[in-house]
């Protein structure tokens, strides 16, 4: 765990995820890659829920999907300086609230809605520049297998 989290530090650490241009090409990734392996996504979820593939989509992916949409078109403006009052005692001073990514983060999934629970943190801290570790619950066995093979075979683990 200590190698994983080194190489996330180690890459996050290199600027690669502070710009607003790679953050929303990941994102956009990640929905593809989603995307294409859906049929894989609904199978393992059945077998571990016998959840059909409608609730499976609308309770777990069209969620992440729309956490992704909704990341990628506001991400300029949460990732902008913004321009707050100055107090009296620093006039003719000027401040701002400066958003900057802190580093690497680790999103433990849930079992029972593996992929929302799971997927929509790391959308989230995706946005804010930040490099994610992600932990399948070991409870839903079959979707945390398909999860971690998505991922791993999709996205770079920095090692």
């Amino acid at each position: 765990m200590q190698e994983i989290l080194d190489a996330q530090r180690n890459y996050f650490s290199k600027g690669d995820t502070l710009s607003v241009r790679s953050r929303v090409k990941t994102l956009k990734k990640l929905k593809e890659v989603l995307i294409r392996s859906e049929s894989e996504m609904y199978r393992a979820v059945f077998k571990d829920f016998g959840k059909s593939e409608f609730a499976t989509y609308s309770t777990e992916l069209a969620i992440v999907y729309d956490n992704i949409d909704e990341a990628v078109k506001n991400m300029a403006y949460w990732s902008s300086n913004k321009r707050v009052a100055t107090n009296l005692m620093n006039f003719p001073a000027k401040s701002y609230i400066i958003p900057e990514p802190l580093g690497s983060v680790l999103v433990i999934g849930a079992w029972n809605y593996p992929y929302q629970l799971s997927l929509a943190p790391a959308v989230a801290a995706i946005a804010a520049g930040c490099t994610v570790v992600l932990k399948p619950s070991e409870l839903s066995a079959n979707t945390s297998k398909v999860m971690c093979q998505i991922i791993n075979e999709s996205f770079d683990s920095g090692l």
